[in-house]
C-alpha cells in the first residue's frame, strides 16, 4: 500500500468523531484553567488572570491548535487578503 491507500483506510475511522459543528471555526471553545481553590478565589475577587509564557507550559498542543488555527483564519481571510492587495512594496 501506498501512502495515500494507508491514509483512505484509516482517515475515516481516526476522524469519525470530529463533526463540522463542533469545529473552532462554528463553536466558541471554553477557556479551561487549571488551578488550586486558593488561585480560584483570587481570581473571582480580582477579577484577574495572569498568564505565563506558552513556551514555559507542560502541553504544547494549546499553542500548536492556537498557531494552527489562527495561521489558517489568517490565511483564508478576504479581509486580510483585500487589504494585503491594496499595499505596494516598495524597494
Amino acid at each position: 500500500m501506498d501512502d495515500g491507500e494507508i491514509w483512505r483506510t484509516f482517515s475515516a475511522a481516526l476522524f469519525a468523531d470530529f463533526r463540522e459543528e463542533d469545529q473552532f471555526h462554528s463553536k466558541k471553545p471554553l477557556l479551561a484553567h487549571y488551578t488550586s481553590l486558593d488561585v480560584l478565589e483570587n481570581i473571582l475577587k480580582s477579577n484577574e488572570i495572569w498568564f505565563s509564557n506558552p513556551l514555559f507550559m507542560n502541553d504544547s498542543e494549546e499553542v500548536k491548535f492556537g498557531i494552527m488555527n489562527g495561521a489558517r483564519v489568517f490565511k483564508n481571510s478576504k479581509a486580510i487578503s483585500d487589504a494585503l492587495a491594496s499595499v505596494s512594496v516598495v524597494e
